[in-house]
């Protein structure tokens, strides 16, 4: 018999609503419950501001690729020009992760700079497949 208490989802989100990255990062480390749910709530809408977060985003993604990139649903590039390492690390990503996307938005703020940091950019978003809605 389970006497502990069960978590409901509202509840759930809106402690992590509530919560920074980090400690949403921190609170999935503590159970499966709450890796999953972690996952879910931190890759509805990505918004990627430099370098450091696409470094941080890929890894994260990195960890646990299948299950996660199905929580992806919309992914907002603010950044401009990229570093060559993380224009790599980002086409890398993006390669790969391209067959399994179901992104409802995709969104490139300064299109022109970061397509700039690595000539396979290009092709690498033209791989992502446009929204079925």
């Amino acid at each position: 018999m389970d006497t502990l208490p069960v978590l409901s989802y509202d509840i759930l989100h809106l402690v992590m609503s509530l919560s920074s990255t980090r400690e949403v990062c921190r609170m999935m480390e503590t159970c499966k419950l709450l890796c999953g749910e972690g996952a879910k709530f931190l890759l509805h809408n990505v918004e990627l501001k430099d370098d450091r977060d696409i470094q941080s985003f890929t890894q994260f993604m990195a960890t646990d690729p299948h299950r996660r990139i199905r929580y992806l649903h919309t992914l907002d590039f603010k950044c401009g020009r990229l570093s060559s390492e993380t224009g790599v690390l980002l086409r890398v990503f993006l390669v790969f992760a391209s067959p399994f996307l179901g992104l409802r938005y995709l969104m490139l703020a300064k299109p022109e700079e970061l397509l700039r940091s690595d000539r396979g950019l290009i092709e690498a978003f033209s791989r992502i497949p446009a929204s079925p809605h």
